[in-house]
């Protein structure tokens, strides 16, 4: 569903608005607003450019802007676009709270609901060109990239055979052998922990960055064994590893499910599953979660390392 955005009052995307409050520095100087230094380079070099930038709030900036009176730098037309650009991309940049929401909004389509605006939004009609929501979501594409950087490592289909997986899951509590540093698969990569809780990546993982979050008591039904206190404690260590893998992934969706049996992984343990951009439908819901054939990505332990310490960053972040 596109999401439409036009005053910087609306929740929560009003922050995609260029009045919105959120300073940067560029080019030499604190801008208070994208509109301030979009209305300033009009006038790049001049003494116009000095009042836009030291116009009090972004409405007397644009109001400056436009008046007829001040003479626009020639090529202006062909230079305006990346202008908004540069204003938006640092806008984004330097705030992690706005950041984070256009982030959030995956694929989706972004559109600046402007009525009389006909290039940089959508226009009465829906008929505009909507520069600036073009421009928004060339800056999520930019930034997602940029939290997600390629690697140069092997990063194949690895293969586990149904009855070797079932062994290992009956063989001992993998949680409780991860909690006393005993793993039954080598290498587990941490990304959260405290004293009664521990959040580590899925050993046999489908997605980059699933996963998991755990008691450390070995506890095995979530309704049964839990004190309220302790389900409500568990629940928000969820939320905040949730939300950091999504940042972290630049993921469309996450899925949160509490699986295993008392035959095998028994211990209580919630699947904190990513669904990356761009999946197509058959491939998103429990198809993205599923081991299915043994199959999972054989991702090298660089590569396991590195998203670790993007989610471990990012959740120890959302406790500040």
């Amino acid at each position: 569903m596109p999401i439409l955005f036009y005053s910087v009052r609306e929740s929560p995307y009003g922050c995609f608005s260029n009045f919105s409050p959120h300073p940067f520095d560029l080019d030499g100087k604190r801008w208070p607003t994208s509109e301030h230094y979009f209305q300033a380079q009009k006038f790049a070099g001049t003494p116009s450019e000095e009042d836009v930038w030291q116009a009090r709030g972004p409405m007397k900036a644009a109001e400056l802007g436009r008046e007829r009176s001040r003479p626009l730098r020639r090529d202006w037309e062909a230079v305006k676009d990346d202008v908004m650009r540069r204003a938006v991309r640092r806008k984004f940049e330097a705030h992690d709270d706005i950041r984070a929401i256009l982030l959030s909004t995956g694929d989706e389509e972004i559109i600046e609901d402007a009525p009389r605006d006909y290039y940089w939004g959508c226009g009465a009609d829906g008929s505009g060109k909507n520069m600036l929501g073009k421009i928004l979501m060339e800056v999520r594409a930019e930034l997602c990239h940029d939290l997600n950087p390629p690697l140069a490592t092997s990063e194949a289909e690895g293969l586990m055979t149904p009855e070797e997986y079932d062994r290992l899951c009956r063989s001992d509590c993998f949680v409780c052998r991860i909690v006393a540093g005993r793993p039954l698969v080598p290498n587990p990569h941490v990304v959260y922990e405290d004293d009664r809780v521990i959040a580590f990546l899925n050993q046999f993982p489908t997605q980059e960055g699933y996963t998991l979050v755990c008691p450390k008591r070995h506890v095995e039904r979530y309704e049964a064994d839990l004190s309220s206190e302790e389900w409500l404690y568990l629940q928000g260590v969820v939320q905040r590893v949730s939300r950091a893998v999504a940042e972290a992934t630049g993921a469309m969706r996450m899925y949160i499910a509490s699986l295993g049996s008392p035959e095998r992984n028994a211990h209580l343990h919630i699947h904190v599953c990513p669904c990356p951009s761009g999946t197509p439908f058959t491939e998103q819901q429990f198809a993205a979660m599923e081991l299915e054939g043994g199959k999972y990505l054989n991702l090298s332990d660089e590569r396991m390392r590195d998203i670790a310490a993007r989610i471990q960053e990012r959740t120890m972040r959302s406790y500040k």
